[in-house]
């Protein structure tokens, strides 16, 4: 199934009648496929997943040959997304060879892996969350609430329980106080929420294909809070509070 699905696609355009020989005589070793497929075995054992990837669609020349089939954009959202799937498992910890036992589970359960494509070109402004736009690209991109801070709502209960600390109690001492578990707590969960950000903005930043445009506010009128720059930018580490 993989050698026809591969060999007739826009990748090798092979002949059904000689798809077809090579499933009678059983000589798939002498198709092209099969040595092209063959080269890249080596490389899986000492090349992280995604590089991996990158290397596959280099050397099946993937996006010349896309050129000449047109919808270019569609295959590029598939890419991206596909791109992204196993960027994850790699962060994971896992291998190539988790991952391809990952899409042997989806194929033999008949699920679907479901990506948004933007095929829309009506002349209107669409407005979303950043986990929306995941594989869709526009020409202008606005974000807004970069002044907002991180939602630790749960770090000011008094009695919390975490997996890697345990139960977490306060001091009492005629009042509440922090322990040094609370307080490892609340770091281990700030750094945990700053990467999640962070890859949630690398996220935003991509969808934008000529002008980005990032909006927070200066001053909160209301409460009388001045912002030296994006609160978020700055606890992301992406850029320096001033003086």
């Amino acid at each position: 199934y993989s050698f026809t699905s591969i060999s007739r696609s826009f990748l090798f355009k092979t002949p059904d009648k000689e798809i077809y020989e090579y499933h009678v005589n059983k000589n798939y070793k002498e198709s092209s496929l099969y040595k092209k497929c063959l080269e890249l075995i080596p490389s899986m054992d000492i090349t992280s997943p995604s590089e991996y990837l990158d290397y596959i669609l280099d050397e099946f020349n993937y996006e010349q040959k896309l050129i000449e089939i047109g919808s270019i954009k569609s295959f590029r959202v598939r890419t991206e997304y596909f791109y992204n799937l196993i960027k994850s498992f790699e962060e994971q910890g896992n291998t190539i060879y988790d991952f391809v036992n990952y899409l042997d589970e989806i194929f033999d359960n008949d699920y679907d892996l479901k990506f948004n494509i933007n095929s829309s070109s009506s002349n209107s402004c669409k407005i979303m969350t950043i986990h929306k736009s995941k594989g869709l690209e526009f020409p202008v991109c606005y974000f807004a609430g970069f002044s907002s801070k991180f939602n630790t709502l749960e770090l000011k209960e008094k009695i919390i329980y975490d997996n890697k600390y345990g139960l977490v109690l306060p001091k009492v001492n005629n009042y509440f106080k922090d322990t040094i578990l609370k307080t490892l707590l609340k770091n281990t969960t700030k750094k945990e929420e700053i990467s999640e950000k962070i890859r949630l903005l690398y996220v935003a930043v991509t969808r934008a294909k000529e002008n980005l445009y990032l909006s927070y506010a200066k001053k909160d009128v209301m409460r009388n809070i001045s912002y030296e720059g994006s609160i978020f930018l700055y606890e992301a580490g992406l850029l320096h509070k001033g003086n």
